[in-house]
């Protein structure tokens, strides 16, 4: 072993520095008598701003190992690497590239920042557990294990159950230049809305699940519980030619229908993600226009009644000078 505490009142504080330890010895020696880097059966430890490196040399070796009422804790900025390739729980239960808390308090593993190059485990029993707490004061809540998207975030602002931000610092990468952190997770459920004719881009028409960073947008991370994440950034397919898609939206506390995007929204809580569709505009149409007949003119029609006028006034002048003809014979 590496290091070892058999006492409650043994305290180790690590910070502002590097630890290597290599765990060495033949294999089937390992096999009787397993090594361990760091085992605590009593006993304290805390490590930030520093840095935890733990080779093995064979696959019954294991990088931290504690139980009973003993507690490891894990700050800000803090790296641990371990070979991270490694299994063999079925064998041997504490038998993982990680950090194992064995018949110990669900909270003596606590991580309130660093990354973790560690071999995921899903924990299946309370006798054994590789998921860290994020202490007290976030009211331990069990937290999901996430790969950033990009290595160059050096903090990250989590939420916690009391639906308040604390500060997680990731400063530093793990040895294969990603960053793996342990921060609360909330579960994102996207639908197709009310267009019964949709499907996903992958032709499939059933929710979609997903994990996302508590206070962090989905495409923040890559990878949740070694599973990876998908984009959602591509369009979903509407079979009814008559509708097209408008985008992805949530519900808000009001009931209000506000716009999702995976690289921009945060997600603060369990959130419901639907597709909103519309109908296709249709092209407008241009009437027709109806025929019409021109009457050829055959005289100038304007100002009638002027001609009226001067038809009559030549009639009576007619009838005036018969009368006057007629006057004069007499």
């Amino acid at each position: 072993h590496g290091i070892v505490t058999t006492s409650d009142s043994a305290k180790l504080y690590f910070t502002n520095s590097k630890i290597n330890i290599n765990v060495s010895g033949n294999e089937e020696l390992s096999r009787d008598y397993t090594s361990t880097g760091i085992i605590l059966e009593d006993g304290h430890v805390k490590i930030e701003n520093s840095e935890l490196n733990i080779t093995t040399q064979n696959a019954y070796q294991s990088p931290v190992v504690f139980s009973g009422s003993s507690s490891f804790t894990v700050g800000e900025n803090t790296v641990i690497n371990t070979p991270a390739n490694n299994d063999k729980s079925d064998e041997i239960r504490y038998l993982i590239d990680n950090i194992v808390a064995l018949e110990t308090s669900p909270t003596g593993y606590v991580v309130t920042g660093g990354s973790f190059l560690v071999k995921y485990h899903t924990d299946t029993g309370a006798d054994l557990s590789t998921t860290p707490t994020n202490g007290a004061a976030n009211d331990n809540e069990k937290l999901t294990y996430f790969q950033l998207a990009d290595p160059s975030v050096t903090a990250l602002s989590p939420v916690n159950k009391y639906g308040q931000r604390y500060t997680y610092g990731v400063a530093n990468a793990s040895s294969d230049g990603n960053k793996y952190v342990w921060v609360p997770s909330a579960k994102v459920t996207f639908s197709l809305g009310d267009n019964p004719s949709a499907t996903f881009a992958d032709g499939t028409n059933t929710n979609k699940e997903t994990l996302a960073m508590r206070g962090h947008t989905i495409g923040m991370a890559v990878r949740a519980n070694d599973e990876a994440i998908p984009t959602f950034n591509t369009t979903p397919i509407s079979n009814d030619a008559s509708k097209q898609f408008k985008g992805w939206f949530y519900m808000d506390a009001t009931g209000n229908a506000l716009p999702f995007d995976p690289n921009t929204t945060d997600v603060l809580e369990t959130m419901d993600v639907f597709a909103m569709w519309e109908e296709v505009p249709q092209a407008p149409v241009t009437p027709s226009q109806p025929a019409t007949s021109v009457t050829p003119k055959t005289s100038d029609n304007t100002n009638i009644g002027y001609q009226i006028a001067v038809l009559l006034v030549s009639l009576s002048a007619v009838v005036i000078l018969l009368k006057t003809r007629n006057l004069v014979t007499k």
